[in-house]
């Protein structure tokens, strides 16, 4: 198991901010730098499937939130991306992301 850093608890507010200041490809650069902060907090590459549809409308409403410094939308949506890309990876889901 890894052994969480305390800069893995700020990807989702990263992710937010970065959806709010930067144009075209926000998205993109936001997710490679949480994949990066991952990797520091010991954390295999973290696997961002596909937005699309319902996912997407998610996501969207999440970077909304963040705008308005309401970061728990998007915490959770990072949750799920950790959870999955542990199980990927076989390995123990028990920290409460």
């Amino acid at each position: 198991m890894h052994a969480p850093l305390p800069a893995a608890a700020q990807i989702p507010k990263l992710m937010a901010a970065f959806e709010k200041g930067l144009s075209e490809g926000n998205g993109r650069v936001a997710r490679l730098l949480a994949v990066l902060m991952g990797l520091q907090a010991g954390l295999p590459a973290l696997y961002f499937e596909n937005l699309s549809g319902r996912k997407r409308q998610q996501y969207f409403a999440a970077v909304r939130a963040g705008l308005e410094q309401n970061y728990e939308p998007m915490r959770k949506l990072f949750s799920g991306v950790v959870r999955r890309t542990l199980g990927i990876h076989g390995e123990p889901v028990e920290r409460p992301w």
